[in-house]
């Protein structure tokens, strides 16, 4: 395939792509401001009928359910829950996880669950993590787990990489919950329990 041809897919495929997006949003809304069940469950069956026409893009599967955190409390305690119920494995990629009390609980969960014989993967960013120091991660690394800082900034590197950063906020446990978002791990995010 050409370069050109190459670049014609990706542009079409990235319109479809938009253009679906576009009427997720859309369905989302008609379905947060309907009021009555009947119309609730019209605009669900819509909703699955673009979910199946995103299999195409190998974007999305069927059978999941989604939650929404609108309280930072909430969501740390769901995440926390679902570290403490992992079996196999539980990946965590953090732009900033702070040495606070939600952070901390954090690393406290995942030494748990490295313990329990769970693959514990923890990355976080090395400026947006910065405060966290290597001490408060000792005990994750002693139970088994893998701790990864992306993107170093050392002195020999070139300045271009200082603005390379890793502002992903994912926990993935088991390959069957996860939790994405804006969130941090820090009191900044949480509410009024834990902030």
């Amino acid at each position: 395939m050409s370069s050109g041809s190459a670049s014609r897919v990706r542009k079409r495929w990235s319109a479809r792509s938009e253009k679906l997006t576009r009427e997720f949003r859309r369905q989302i809304a008609r379905l947060r401001s309907a009021t009555n069940e009947a119309k609730r469950r019209r605009l669900l069956r819509h909703w699955e009928k673009l979910s199946h026409l995103m299999l195409a893009l190998g974007a999305c599967s069927t059978g999941n359910t989604i939650a929404l955190y609108h309280n930072g409390d909430d969501c740390f305690e769901a995440q926390w829950d679902a570290i403490a119920k992992a079996k196999r494995r539980v990946w965590l990629e953090m732009y900033t996880l702070a040495p606070d009390g939600v952070g901390l609980r954090m690393l406290e969960e995942l030494t748990k669950a490295a313990k329990r014989g769970c693959k514990v993967i923890l990355m976080v960013d090395a400026i947006g993590s910065s405060t966290l120091h290597w001490r408060y991660v000792a005990e994750l690394k002693n139970a088994g787990a893998e701790v990864l800082v992306f993107n170093r900034i050392f002195p020999w590197f070139r300045w271009a990489r200082l603005f390379q950063r890793d502002h992903r906020k994912i926990l993935i446990v088991d390959n069957a919950i996860a939790f994405t978002g804006g969130m941090n791990v820090s009191e900044l995010y949480a509410g009024k329990k834990y902030g």
